[in-house]
């Protein structure tokens, strides 16, 4: 299991992009959402699982896109499959936390 991530820090609070590994460099588009995975907002190497699995559990705004890391946020129960978006068939789901 190899994914990427990165946190964000911002003047109010952090945003973190989780993506499979393999997805960085490249465009999924359909008709209303275009995603580019970028290393500048996923990362530029992977993260242990451990750590991923932390900001998922504890992360207040979470960009996540991929088969692996979906899999893992269902696996660990902070996301339904009812919010999950496939774009060309990848899953893309967003988390916000208040």
């Amino acid at each position: 299991m190899h994914m990427n991530m990165k946190i964000h820090r911002t003047g109010s609070g952090e945003v973190i992009g989780i993506c499979d590994t393999e997805l960085i460099g490249s465009t999924c588009e359909d008709e209303k959402i275009c995603i580019t995975v970028t290393s500048y907002f996923f990362g530029t190497k992977p993260v242990p699982a451990d750590d991923i699995k932390h900001a998922l559990k504890e992360g207040a705004n979470i960009t996540m896109i991929g088969t692996q890391t979906i899999a893992l946020a269902i696996e660990i129960g902070v996301l339904c499959e009812e919010n999950i978006v496939l774009i060309q068939g990848v899953p893309y789901a967003t988390i916000i936390r208040f």
